[in-house]
């Protein structure tokens, strides 16, 4: 298939890659969180959220501790800790382990009969023995945005993890959620916004993460160039040859950096591009194709659809909240 060559360089960015691929994946990343409540109880309760293929959820703990399931793993989130959990599948949160989870509607109703004041729901009559924060983010792409896929269903930033910044966005949220004033929903959602954003930073810079091929030059300046122009006439012997590595041992590197193998993150990042390229108006589906370096639209469609999960045809018509 061919296409601009690797080695006409669009810009610098693959000289500096520790300055800018962490930012391309973080700004590319569109995320709009809403809080769904302050849950405050007295008795023993555990809350069941719904699978929703588009939503992450996020938990905060206030007061006590919680036993938090995502992935059918099970994790306890003491006062203070932060837990953003990514894979959209059933997740629940329970005060005591062993104790049966109702769905989120019953604990709306059950709230209603007691005490529900803004964002605050409350069960039970006595001194309150738990508090947390719960909500949904929504993430354009949950399924197929790169920096996603190499995260973990659930990342738990801890209350003495020395995350200062998102410590102090929680004390913020942990202030509007106790005033209870005029619009403290949309100011907590943006708070959350940040936190999500902080907590992702962390994850994919610390040991293991996905961004520690940073540390790996040749790797890095292959997946700059990718960023930079993924329309490029890419093989696998020329990304080789960029990083200055034989065939056999980039390919290595590359899937033990980044999680992927070089033509797979590829086809990834594409269809990434051309999800966001496709909200354009004025551009045809053929126009995009040839812009991430397919000369058919047939084989772009057919790949599109194996990454994406619907027609680049139906993404031209999707509003931007749908594909979110």
């Amino acid at each position: 298939m061919p296409g601009r060559s690797t080695s006409d360089k669009p810009n610098n960015m693959a000289d500096h890659p520790d300055l800018f691929l962490l930012d391309q994946l973080m700004t590319s990343l569109k995320i709009d969180s809403e809080v769904v409540g302050r849950v405050i109880t007295s008795e023993p309760l555990g809350i069941a959220f719904d699978p929703k293929v588009d939503r992450a959820k996020i938990m905060f703990v206030f007061q006590g501790s919680v036993l938090l399931e995502a992935t059918g793993r099970f994790h306890v989130l003491e006062e203070g800790d932060f837990a953003l959990c990514l894979a959209p599948i059933f997740t629940s949160v329970r005060t005591e382990p062993g104790i049966d989870a109702i769905p989120f509607s019953e604990l709306l109703a059950k709230s209603n009969q007691l005490c529900r004041s803004g964002l605050v729901y409350q069960v039970g009559n006595t001194v309150p023995t738990h508090q947390y924060l719960t909500g949904l983010v929504q993430v354009r792409n949950l399924q197929s945005h790169p920096l996603i896929r190499s995260l973990p269903d659930a990342i738990i930033v801890r209350r003495d993890s020395g995350a200062e910044p998102i410590r102090e966005l929680l004390a913020r949220i942990t202030e509007e959620t106790e005033s209870i004033r005029p619009g403290s929903r949309p100011i907590v959602n943006r708070l959350l916004d940040a936190v999500i954003m902080h907590a992702i930073r962390s994850y994919a810079l610390s040991d293991g993460g996905w961004a520690g091929f940073l540390g790996d030059p040749e790797i890095g300046r292959v997946v700059a160039r990718i960023h930079a122009d993924p329309g490029a006439d890419w093989t696998l012997v020329n990304m080789a040859n960029l990083a200055g590595l034989s065939r056999s041992t980039f390919a290595d590197r590359f899937k033990k950096t980044v999680g992927q193998a070089p033509m797979s993150y590829l086809t990834s990042w594409r269809m990434h591009v051309a999800v966001q390229r496709l909200q354009v108006r004025n551009l045809t589906v053929s126009a995009v194709a040839a812009e991430v370096g397919y000369e058919s639209e047939s084989a772009f469609s057919r790949a599109f659809h194996r990454e994406v999960g619907y027609r680049p045809g139906h993404g031209r018509h999707l509003s931007l909240s749908e594909t979110r």
